[in-house]
């Protein structure tokens, strides 16, 4: 690992609990969950210790003097005592087994860090890089329109939110602008396993394996999707969930069928059926066609007919079968559609749940 300590920096509903998941993954990290900003506290005695030490012009080494004992205020002890209390508090073992750790927090926007002396994002993270050396600060975003649109923000004007996400964004790239120990990335990078996703890892000094994460990235993680919070208390028995679809370089044209709707029965499973056409050159080299969803493989019944493709690809080899169906998996925010082309795993497809599976 390149780094000893690792923080997700970011605000509400942009799948920080996913990222989490990925690092945690990593063998020897340790990225604890959501704490309430325990440091934001640690921050605020700092500057009280500072300003009691810097701020009155007396010495104090008399007992009649206000500030009696300033001059023994130690920062630097303060600060490896905040270090130790954090990974005491958050139970972060303290042996070789663990070579990095840290966590996930959401509360960095104006909302969470203002107040009478401003926004205090900036010393805040100076003060983070501090009583964390050697620490990557990975900063996460999302579409602002589909964040506001969740349960998180409902006490928030739209706007208002978007206006508080846009601030913490722009006054974090100026704090993070020339340092190394900073790393952009967004959601959409993590859930597409893309070249940005591979450039974490690597700014991480963690090993990448697309195979691996795309396992991880079919396991539910936070609140979204889950069939408890989409059918709420209201007996509902079915649920329509939206996805948004990727395709892989491997694919000449993929649909799911009822326009990328889905419907979960009581159990909130769902049926999964559609067409995937692969270009010409990998047809006769691919196999054992399978969804990954909540951390299971779920065998896919592939090569059914499909006349009505074939009309639009008549030239196509496998036009004529390229229907494939699962009657039943288990629901999740993410499915990946992987199959083998010459023997090896690879990703054909990536559903992503969009603002209906909220």
């Amino acid at each position: 690992m390149n780094v000893k300590h690792i923080f997700i920096v970011t605000y509400g509903r942009t799948g920080s609990t996913l990222l989490q998941g990925l690092l945690n993954s990593i063998e020897g990290v340790v990225v604890r969950g959501e704490n309430y900003n325990l440091c934001y506290g640690l921050y605020k005695s700092f500057i009280s210790l500072r300003k009691m030490k810097t701020e009155p012009k007396e010495d104090g080494l008399s007992p009649t003097q206000p500030f009696y004992g300033k001059h023994l205020i130690d920062e630097s002890l303060f600060i490896e005592r905040s270090r130790q209390l954090i990974q005491e508090q958050l139970a972060i073992p303290n042996d070789s087994s663990v070579k990095a750790w840290g966590f996930k927090e959401i509360r960095y926007t104006q909302a969470g860090l203002e107040d009478k002396w401003g926004y205090q994002l900036k010393s805040y993270l100076d003060f983070m890089s501090r009583i964390f050396p050697d620490s990557a600060f990975i900063f996460l975003t999302r579409d602002h329109e589909h964040v506001v649109k969740s349960a998180f923000w409902k006490e928030r004007k739209t706007q208002e939110a978007i206006k508080d996400i846009q601030s913490f964004e722009n006054v974090a790239r100026q704090w993070s602008q020339g340092k190394k120990s900073a790393f952009w990335i967004d959601y959409k990078d993590i859930v597409s396993n893309n070249e940005r996703l591979i450039d974490l890892y690597e700014f991480l000094g963690a090993n990448y394996s697309k195979e691996k994460i795309n396992d991880i990235l079919g396991v539910e993680h936070s609140y979204a999707g889950k069939k408890e919070n989409l059918r709420k208390t209201k007996n509902i028995k079915e649920v329509v969930i939206k996805y948004k679809v990727e395709a892989s370089e491997y694919v000449e044209h993929f649909f799911l069928d009822k326009d990328g709707k889905v419907d979960t029965d009581s159990s909130g499973r769902v049926r999964i059926s559609g067409v995937c056409l692969l270009k010409n050159e990998y047809v006769e080299n691919f196999s054992d066609l399978s969804i990954v969803s909540a951390g299971k493989q779920n065998d896919v019944r592939y090569r059914l007919p499909s006349p009505k493709i074939a009309e639009f690809f008549p030239e196509h080899s496998a036009s004529f079968n390229s229907r494939f169906d699962l009657e039943s998996v288990e629901l999740a925010d993410h499915f990946y559609l992987i199959a083998k082309l010459d023997g090896k795993k690879i990703n054909l497809i990536s559903f992503t749940a969009s603002e209906e599976g909220d």
